[in-house]
């Protein structure tokens, strides 16, 4: 069977039936937007048919774009003090934007680690990122916010800073991260009040929980539960995460000594790679542990977003809870986590639709346009161009979405003000 067959049969069984609604839910948020990301391939060009990428996008009905921004790559990464006249390498980056924008989507950057080597902890531009400077961090996304003004309208404060590899030491997260992002929101606020800026950017599940399955004896007759301990990973569960990030208790009550948080939107990553090819469906709304929150439990998020608002920890300007954003997310092709390609097909526009059928989600994208050799293995085509199964029922999910307001219509280019010249 070849790939475009497998997809239309794969289509003829499974869209009618579990992927759109043809009446949008009275609670979902009207008009979601669908999101992409693939720095190689539309940033730098080091990987895929960059034409392709952007084509691939705007056909997916995709209005936004999201770049990571590497500090220490687009500053003086090596240099032990910092320069009274940095130099910003924006380039690429305006390119990506201008080249978006005529795709018909706008960009959204997520100012990330690692810190230059004057900025960082260790002293050297280095992964894990250790103690990253909070007065250096503003000076980057002042920078960013000055250059990028009426071109970016959305940023976000760091990437999985519940992750050890993008912020140690992870017992002190919490702490360092809320300095950081103040820092980050303040500086970008002075120069552009009119640009959002998110909090979060977190990794969906961490910590130790406890699994529990039904066994048979050995005459496969009577059956026990058995319960067994397991970690998910070297992350910090993101609920637990975020109080401390919030200075509230396990019952949301506010610590002393910490003023409340503003924010225009919290920033997530709803991923379910854990347990490889056992993973479950988006729609099964279960998932191990209390603070975690991948995308079959994104209630959790929203239920503690609530929990914040009314303990005025953590809310936007005007005191309402976070509208959610999930900035990341996608299906391993290849790798020990890998999903075979019938449930990658069905998996990942259910993604989208339980995204875009909770309440107050406002954008979910796909993690990678081109599936990269090693590293993270999500996306839709292979390296030589050839749509896997996962884009033809995510560009039918797209469709039928655009059509009855499920999610935002790319409608073509939109015009943005020239990027400003940048030093030689």
């Amino acid at each position: 069977m070849t790939l475009r067959s497998f997809g239309t049969w794969f289509l003829a069984l499974t869209v009618s039936t579990l992927l759109v609604a043809h009446v949008r839910p009275a609670h979902a948020a009207p008009g979601m937007e669908v999101a992409i990301s693939d720095e190689d391939a539309m940033v730098t060009g080091k990987a895929g048919d960059t034409a392709l990428a952007y084509s691939a996008a705007q056909a997916l009905n995709a209005t936004r774009m999201r770049i990571l921004v590497e500090w220490a790559r687009v500053s003086d990464a090596d240099s032990p003090t910092p320069s009274a006249n940095p130099d910003w390498d924006w380039g690429p980056i305006d390119r990506a934007i201008d080249t978006a924008a005529a795709y018909g989507m706008r960009t959204q950057l997520a100012l990330a680690g690692p810190a230059p080597a004057y900025a960082s902890g260790t002293g050297r531009v280095s992964i894990p990122v250790w103690n990253p400077d909070p007065a250096h961090y503003a000076d980057f996304a002042r920078a960013a916010a000055q250059h990028f003004q009426g071109r970016v309208d959305r940023y976000s404060i760091w990437n999985e800073p519940n992750y050890p590899a993008w912020l140690e030491p992870q017992s002190r997260s919490p702490q360092m991260y809320r300095a950081l992002y103040q820092a980050g929101y303040d500086a970008i606020k002075s120069v552009d009040p009119s640009a959002q800026v998110l909090i979060g950017e977190t990794v969906p599940y961490g910590g130790r929980v406890v699994i529990k399955t039904r066994v048979k004896d050995k005459h496969g007759k009577k059956a026990r539960t058995v319960s067994k301990g397991k970690r998910l990973g070297l992350a910090t569960a993101p609920l637990k995460w975020l109080r401390a990030v919030a200075c509230v208790n396990k019952r949301y009550k506010r610590k002393k000594g910490c003023a409340p948080l503003e924010a225009d939107g919290y920033a997530h990553h709803p991923y379910d790679l854990i347990f490889g090819a056992a993973a479950t469906s988006p729609m099964s709304k279960s998932f191990p542990g209390p603070d975690n929150a991948p995308i079959q439990t994104l209630g959790r998020l929203r239920t503690a977003l609530d929990k914040l608002a009314r303990a005025h920890a953590l809310s936007t300007p005007s005191g309402k809870p976070l509208d959610i954003y999930l900035t990341e997310s996608g299906y391993f092709v290849s790798g020990k986590r890998k999903l075979a390609p019938a449930k990658r097909a069905a998996f990942l526009p259910q993604q989208f639709q339980v995204a875009a059928t909770h309440p107050r989600v406002r954008e979910m994208l796909q993690y990678n346009v081109f599936v990269p050799p090693t590293g993270f293995t999500t996306g839709l085509f292979t390296l030589d161009g050839q749509p896997l199964p996962e884009y033809h029922t995510l560009l039918a999910w797209t469709r039928r979405a655009a059509r009855t307001r499920l999610i935002k219509r790319n409608t073509g280019p939109i015009v943005l003000p020239p990027a400003p010249p940048t030093a030689p």
